[in-house]
């Protein structure tokens, strides 16, 4: 950590060190780091970890990959899973709902992030400086019962565990009420049928206050 908040400042071999460690840990090549300060983004990732191949990770699971375009990280191999998750719910809303109705049932927002502003004023919401965590600690304070349970995909770059680890350490939660869950799947884990199922225990365990399992 302390080469890494040094950046060009810290001493050449320390940098090396480190590269190679990222290297390890990520698969993108040292000398990548050692020309970008050591950093990456996530979008940086996805469009290079396969580029030698010519392929694009997919945003919202990882697992899903596509041909490089030029498109570039606009495009998400990984949306034929909300593509498919669109087309079956209309025929689970008309099979098993018996829904009638003639409108089609929008899955997402037809204006795109850019036309929310989530009530902060700025488009950017929770995009911006964004304080996620205030809400929950004051809950957190007026009722002792309250607890928490955050789930991510092990595949998902787009929400990553990572960040949500970050933020149940630094945000001045009880630990002790909070869980974090990690699933076979990406951004829509429930598209794995076991993990349907892993997620749908881990919340009636929740509605029911049963003891928390093990993090996993």
């Amino acid at each position: 950590m302390t080469t890494l908040y040094a950046g060009s400042a810290a001493p050449l071999a320390d940098r090396q060190r480190v590269a190679a460690r990222l290297q390890a840990f990520t698969g993108i090549a040292a000398d990548w780091y050692l020309a970008n300060d050591l950093r990456i983004t996530k979008e940086r990732y996805r469009l290079d970890l396969l580029s030698d191949r010519g392929l694009l990770l997919g945003r919202s699971d990882a697992r899903y990959v596509a041909p490089l375009t030029e498109a570039g990280g606009r495009a998400d191999p990984s949306d034929v899973v909300g593509d498919a998750a669109e087309r079956l719910f209309a025929e689970y809303l008309r099979r098993e709902l018996k829904v009638t109705w003639p409108d089609r049932y929008v899955a997402m927002a037809e204006a795109g992030f850019g036309g929310w502003d989530w009530g902060a004023g700025s488009a950017l919401g929770p995009f911006g400086d964004w304080p996620y965590h205030t809400g929950i600690g004051a809950m957190m304070a007026r009722n002792p019962g309250f607890r928490l349970v955050v789930g991510n995909g092990f595949y998902d770059t787009q929400t990553t565990m990572g960040a949500a680890e970050l933020l149940a350490t630094q945000s001045g939660w009880d630990p002790a009420r909070v869980t974090l869950r990690y699933y076979d799947g990406g951004h829509m884990g429930y598209s794995v049928a076991a993990t349907a199922r892993a997620i749908g225990e881990d919340i009636r365990a929740l509605v029911r206050g049963q003891p928390e399992r093990e993090t996993r």
